[in-house]
């Protein structure tokens, strides 16, 4: 694990504490850590561990449950007083509502402000979040091609609205060989909240 670099002992004391409470999926610990009162570096912590977790998740070299762990234990620091930026929720018919929460909980472990959005949505509640709440990002958990392909409503009438320029599209979840006006190339659920993020923070 890559250590962010600090200025002596006590940085590198926090950054292995931090990490070791990340990774042992223990948020008691992570809000042991925020005592500190060095918030801006103990996020840069967590999110260079769940970087590095990412890519080992994409690359097979660690299970998915162990990136889910961290995220677990991030939730101390996610800031829910945010105005929303994104909204998260399982298309209608979604057969697998597990996927939900664990997309939502993966936003929330990368710090987005996410508006949960919960199961059975149509394209119609999904867009009036967006306007309500003025929202960038659209993240979206299916498990077929055929639940996936309401997000072909989202984008037709996100556009006749006038709001497809500045909004993302993003599937957690489908099959990878669904042909989906989505904006994420890469539909595995590891990558979605990371993607996010790094859109967000830009």
């Amino acid at each position: 694990m890559t250590r962010v670099e600090g200025g002596g002992d006590m940085d590198n004391k926090l950054t292995e504490r931090l990490q070791r409470a990340l990774l042992r999926g223990d948020p008691g610990a992570v809000s042991a850590c925020l005592q500190v009162n060095r918030r801006d570096e103990i996020t840069a912590i967590k999110d260079s561990v769940l970087r590095e977790m990412t890519q080992a998740v994409l690359l097979r070299k660690v299970p998915f449950c162990q990136l889910v762990a961290v995220c677990q234990a991030a939730e101390p620091l996610y800031d829910a007083a945010q105005p929303s930026v994104a909204c998260c929720g399982a298309l209608s018919g979604c057969m697998s509502p597990a996927t939900q929460s664990i997309m939502v909980m993966l936003l929330h472990g990368w710090g987005v402000p996410t508006l949960d959005m919960g199961l059975d949505n149509s394209a119609d509640a999904i867009l009036c979040a967006v306007r309500k709440h003025n929202l960038r990002f659209v993240v979206c958990t299916a498990f077929t091609s055929d639940e996936a392909a309401s997000i072909h409503e989202i984008d037709e009438k996100a556009a006749a609205l006038g709001l497809r320029p500045s909004l993302k599209l993003l599937l957690g979840g489908v099959a990878p060989k669904a042909v989906l006006p989505v904006d994420n190339t890469d539909f595995r659920v590891a990558s979605v909240a990371q993607e996010v993020a790094d859109a967000w923070i830009k």
